[in-house]
C-alpha cells in the first residue's frame, strides 16, 4: 500500500458506535472501514457536484465524465 496523509477528526459518538458495528460485521479495522466510508463519499460528492455543474453548463460532457473519474 502507497503511503498516505493522516487525518484526525473527532467524530459523534453515534458514528463511532455506526463505525463499530461495521467493524464487527465487515471483520475489519475501522481505519480501513473509515478509508472505505470515505472514498465512497467523495466519489459520490464528485459525482453530484459535476452532474450539476454540467446541467448549470458550466461543463461539458465530456469534462464533466472526466472530472468525476467516469468514462463515456
Amino acid at each position: 500500500m502507497n503511503k498516505g496523509q493522516m487525518l484526525g477528526a473527532r467524530l459523534p459518538l453515534e458514528l463511532v458506535r455506526d463505525l463499530e458495528l461495521i467493524e464487527e460485521i465487515e471483520q475489519t479495522d475501522r481505519s480501513s472501514i473509515a478509508r472505505q466510508l470515505l472514498a465512497k463519499a467523495v466519489r459520490k460528492w464528485k459525482l453530484e457536484n459535476y452532474a450539476r455543474q454540467y446541467g448549470d453548463g458550466k461543463l461539458t460532457l465530456a469534462r464533466t465524465a472526466h472530472d468525476a473519474g467516469m468514462s463515456l
